[in-house]
């Protein structure tokens, strides 16, 4: 005779779903958010594995919808994280630019995502990807150059971003990263907020009231980025292409020492746009895969020609088949591109990192 069913009463309605953050910290027996991520977060702005881990899963989720990414940052962070979207569109001037703005309370943590490309999804990111055409760094002033399908994509949602800081001014440590197309928006933000280029614009004779306003209204990429500064833990990127030129990488020295490039074995992405389109060139601290995690230094190529993709391409075909993997060798990779690579380099280095999802 079968034992009598057990019926243990609960509060809980029906067709509730679970508190899934709270859930995972159960079964792992941890705390929610984890004390060696706040631990890291007081260590910053030095590179730290536990910051890598968070940026790189964040970057990753980057990619997918709202609630989906708002869902997978509570796993990692706990349910007192909220996210907001920025994002525009418009086919016409190949523009399709999202990010997230994530806040944790208990940590006091507030950090600015970007979206890479979609594959498949949108054709309009690879056309901006494709517009190499440089143009001017904050037109009237720097004659710095930088990469014009990233430029016109971070103008777009620049306003929306400032306003967005600007009532989250009061965080304790403040983050931005990117995977691919994502990590170069989060450099140009980066620029945006902390070089020294505002307070020129706004001191130089001269510079039309237009070309001083433009991306500067009413001085707040100064007063917003005097505000985050001291609270800025660092540019997290993966998979990043190339951005600007000498003089733009000039423009950013004052955050260079924060400016965390992570690069995953022949990932072909960092090293372009190809030297035919144009002076790009990066900078910061290059960050390189290794079996116990990042290490910093190393040196990668830069490509020559657009026709490197089409090596990439092949590569990421060859990398499908056993045989291929093991007797194939490419100077460039798209396969290695993948923003999982990303993560799973990150938790080798974090060993306090969850050993699965996310």
């Amino acid at each position: 005779m079968a034992p009598p069913t057990v019926v243990r009463p609960t509060n809980r309605p029906a067709n509730a779903r679970p508190n899934v953050a709270r859930l995972v910290a159960v079964r792992r027996g941890s705390q929610l958010p984890p004390p060696w991520l706040r631990d890291a977060l007081h260590r910053a702005p030095a590179h730290t594995p536990a910051l890598a881990w968070l940026t790189s899963v964040a970057s990753t989720w980057a990619y997918a919808d709202a609630n989906t990414f708002t869902n997978t940052m509570k796993i990692c962070l706990g349910p007192d994280t909220q996210t907001t979207t920025i994002a525009a569109q418009n086919c016409g001037i190949l523009i399709d630019t999202q990010a997230y703005f994530l806040r944790n309370e208990p940590l006091g943590l507030g950090m600015l995502v970007f979206r890479g490309t979609q594959f498949g999804k949108s054709i309009i990111d690879i056309f901006t990807d494709l517009a190499v055409a440089p143009v001017e760094f904050m037109p009237g002033r720097t004659k710095a150059m930088v990469h014009g399908g990233f430029y016109r994509g971070i103008a777009c949602t620049w306003h929306e971003i400032l306003h967005l800081l600007d009532r989250n001014r009061d965080v304790k440590h403040f983050l931005i990263a990117g995977h691919s197309l994502g990590g170069a928006l989060a450099v140009l933000a980066t620029a945006m907020l902390f070089s020294d280029l505002d307070r020129e614009l706004d001191t130089t004779e001269g510079v039309s009231e237009i070309a001083r306003n433009a991306l500067n209204p009413d001085q707040k990429n100064v007063q917003i980025g005097n505000a985050l500064w001291d609270r800025f833990r660092g540019l997290y990127t993966f998979g990043q292409p190339m951005v600007g030129d000498r003089r733009f990488a000039e423009l950013c020295a004052d955050f260079e020492h924060c400016t965390f490039r992570h690069v995953y074995r022949n990932d072909w992405v960092p090293r372009v746009p190809p030297w035919s389109t144009g002076n790009f060139r990066h900078f910061g601290i290059q960050l390189v895969a290794r079996r116990d995690g990042w290490q910093a230094g190393g040196r990668i190529s830069h490509a020559s020609t657009a026709a490197s993709g089409l090596v990439a391409m092949a590569a990421f075909v060859a990398n499908q088949f056993p045989l291929a993997r093991r007797w194939l060798r490419f100077p460039y990779s798209l396969a290695d591109h993948i923003p999982q690579n990303y993560v799973n380099v990150s938790k080798r280095g974090e060993r306090h990192a969850p050993a699965l999802f996310p």
